[in-house]
């Protein structure tokens, strides 16, 4: 029988880096740090996003508004 994955919560995660909840939520919806999305509003980190998150590396990179923008002008020209 293998053990069932260990998931942490927004709260643990904000405890164990010594940062806000709210910080925590901010990298949620702004796209920078990968979770489980459990319902509308519940959300749970597997052990394998935690350590993507704690080793710095992001899931997901992020292109800031200029860079679409940029990217949008380019298709057009």
């Amino acid at each position: 029988m293998t053990a069932a994955p260990e998931y942490r919560t927004p709260a643990d995660v904000a405890s164990i880096l010594g940062i806000s909840r709210q910080m925590v939520y901010n990298k949620i919806h702004s796209g920078s740090w990968e979770c489980t999305k459990i319902s509308d509003r519940t959300y749970r980190f597997d052990e394998e996003q935690f350590e993507r998150i704690t080793s710095g590396r992001n899931t997901r990179p992020m292109k800031s508004n200029r860079a679409r923008f940029e990217a949008a002008l380019n298709k057009i020209a």
